[in-house]
């Protein structure tokens, strides 16, 4: 079973950042929650929706 919600924190390195766990978790979501600057450090092949 997957988790209803995982939280993966971006700072300035953008997507260097987080490790490879939460990499995945990104890529795999339906729906990604940030801020308008944090969600555009992430690259484009995120296809999940961006919800500021």
């Amino acid at each position: 079973m997957s988790p209803l919600l995982t939280v993966v924190g971006i700072g300035e390195d953008g997507w260097r950042g987080p490790n490879r766990p939460a990499r995945q978790a990104l890529l795999s979501a339906d729906t990604i929650f940030g801020g308008a600057r944090h969600l555009a450090l992430l690259p484009a092949r995120i296809g999940g929706e961006r919800r500021a």
